[in-house]
């Protein structure tokens, strides 16, 4: 029976290198053949810029279901000034704002839910 040899730490290490030349990107390498060739690249800036992304996503879906509430429940002479259909005196209620508002804020929501899901590439298909 034959034992498997210990991995070193040189072994270990080859799976991840960072690569101090591409601005603190974590390249992913494969040894082929006795040498090591490239085969992802992931940038720790666009990981952070996502997750804020997501988040910003979720704070602004749920800021915009606000004020569709708010469209469908105030008359457009109780709507606060600075927002848009304030109308001095107006009894009206401005359901296609709410409606605008709502249907936005569920395009934040998805986009944050599909911005969450597990990254696939087409080789992974």
């Amino acid at each position: 029976m034959k034992r498997s040899r210990r991995r070193s730490r040189h072994d270990l290490l080859t799976g991840v290198a960072r690569d101090a030349s591409a601005g603190g990107r974590f390249v992913f390498l494969e040894t082929v053949g006795g040498a090591a060739v490239q085969t992802q690249s992931l940038s720790l800036a666009s990981v952070d810029r996502g997750r804020i992304l997501v988040w910003l996503a979720v704070v602004v879906g749920v800021a915009l279901i606000v004020l569709a509430v708010v469209y469908w429940v105030e008359p457009a002479k109780s709507l606060p000034t600075w927002i848009p259909g304030h109308e001095a005196g107006s009894n009206h209620h401005h359901v296609k704002h709410g409606i605008a508002a709502f249907v936005v804020a569920l395009g934040c929501f998805i986009f944050a839910w599909f911005q969450t899901g597990p990254a696939t590439t087409s080789a992974q298909r």
